[in-house]
């Protein structure tokens, strides 16, 4: 998982396989986005277990079904995960006794006959659910419902008819010998993803300040201030140490800031950076933005600076180096950016992948736990006043009711405060007129963050 971004034009809700498809696709595109993910773990459906470092379990999706046109099998080798081609037994018999021959043959042809008759209706447009082409007093109908129900994720009668059709199977039917749903949390990594009640605490983060670290190019500006874009601008002119130092005040402080053209501003309902791709020429108004630092910090040769910035929400480093590179008259665009801070995060609570994916692999064969990796969720809330209550208004709280304040120990000011009762979170509220109204209430009874995690540098 990676840090969150400094603004959001997309929220995609479920970290499965579709949903991290969907963000992978959005990055791909420049469009900012997050995934919310009321589960602790990523994968969805998807969920390997490891008994031991040879031995794995998937507990629920497991196959790359259609494999020879399933993106994961691309996914899997790229992320070197080893793909098993055998044919799967399926359709071998098992126990003889168990499932006679005979019996078997006649819930097969029950099974094929049940199929024509979802074929032919979808056929005709008709939707319903998939339940009702069930042959009636079919003593087979119970194990077709178990079987589909198996395959679909839900019951037959909650199974759209044209959704139980649209899917096509080829018959070929690979595994992942590390597990299915390691592939997908592995797929994950890299994309801004909350995971569980920490993701009620998303907006207070993405308004808190934002620290960053970038190199500037020199020589050259490009259409989309990095170095994706097209050479628009070009200057043999190479700006000295003095001359950059000479011009940093002008970027502190409250300024007019143009955001870049590729940027996800709206423009009659239009993102920016769709006109800017179909050729359409983009003009975007100024607007008011915070920068609290700005440094130069290294000067490794005459076409490089880099520099670190801590500015507020909306700000834009791609246009920073734009129009720093305008003024100096030498032009300029990204070459590299990294985000060192937002709201209490620094670089310190950085996990790097190959440590969370040890980790991962620890927790599956019960030789440690993710919470080993997590920070308190009052973490991201460390801006925001807390505010006691006793059991009794937490119930009220807990049940989405106001609770009055009163007495000499109540609160005097207004605005938002994060609850607790008995030192441990219980939520987000608003203080307004003599009472505390929540707004946010957290449910913290699954995977929460170790003492080892609490005690931050």
């Amino acid at each position: 998982m990676s840090s969150l971004p400094s603004s959001i034009d997309i929220a995609i809700i479920g970290a499965g396989a579709a949903g991290l498809g969907a963000a992978h696709a959005l990055q791909g595109r420049g469009v900012s986005c997050i995934v919310l993910e009321a589960r602790d773990r990523i994968g969805g459906r998807a969920h390997t277990i490891m008994a031991s470092p040879d031995v794995t379990f998937d507990l629920g999706c497991g196959w790359l079904h259609s494999a020879d046109r399933n993106a994961f099998v691309a996914i899997a080798e790229q992320l070197s995960f080893t793909i098993d081609k055998s044919r799967p037994p399926w359709r071998d018999q098992a126990y003889e006794a168990a499932f006679p021959r005979e019996e078997r043959a006649e819930f097969i042809g029950a099974l094929e006959a049940f199929f024509t008759r979802t074929a032919e209706a979808a056929a005709r447009g008709h939707d319903a659910p998939a339940s009702d082409y069930l042959e009636p007093g079919n003593r087979w109908n119970g194990m077709i419902d178990a079987i589909c129900t198996y395959l679909n994720g839900c019951e037959l009668e909650q199974m759209s008819l044209l959704d139980f059709e649209a899917y096509a199977d080829t018959e070929v039917n690979w595994r992942i010998r590390r597990g299915y749903g390691a592939l997908v949390a592995a797929y994950g990594a890299g994309l801004p993803i909350a995971l569980g009640e920490a993701t009620k605490t998303v907006p207070f983060v993405m308004d808190g300040r934002k620290r960053y670290r970038f190199t500037v190019t020199w020589g050259e500006e490009r259409d989309t201030d990095d170095t994706e874009g097209r050479v628009v601008q070009t200057s043999t002119s190479r700006p000295d140490v003095a001359a950059i130092r000479a011009l940093l005040p002008q970027f502190t402080g409250r300024i007019e800031q143009t955001p870049p053209r590729y940027s996800a501003i709206k423009i009659q309902g239009e993102r920016a950076y769709d006109l800017a791709r179909d050729g359409e020429v983009v003009e975007l108004q100024p607007r008011p933005v915070e920068i609290h630092e700005l440094t130069l910090v290294d000067q490794p040769d005459a076409d490089h600076s880099v520099f670190e910035a801590e500015c507020g929400k909306g700000t834009y480093v791609r246009a920073l180096a734009r129009d720093m590179g305008r003024l100096l008259g030498c032009y300029g665009h990204i070459s590299a950016l990294r985000r060192t801070l937002v709201g209490p995060f620094t670089e310190n609570d950085m996990i790097p992948l190959e440590q969370l994916e040890a980790l991962c692999n620890r927790a599956a064969s019960g030789e440690g736990s993710l919470a080993d990796a997590l920070l308190p969720v009052e973490t991201a809330l460390d801006d925001i006043p807390a505010l006691a209550v006793t059991r009794a208004d937490a119930a009220r709280l807990h049940r989405g009711q106001a609770v009055l304040l009163r007495g000499r120990d109540a609160p005097q000011s207004s605005g938002t405060v994060y609850v607790t009762v008995a030192g441990r979170l219980l939520a987000l509220a608003e203080i307004g007129n003599g009472e505390l109204i929540p707004k946010r209430v957290f449910n913290l009874t699954g995977l929460t963050a170790s003492s080892g995690r609490n005690e931050r540098d």
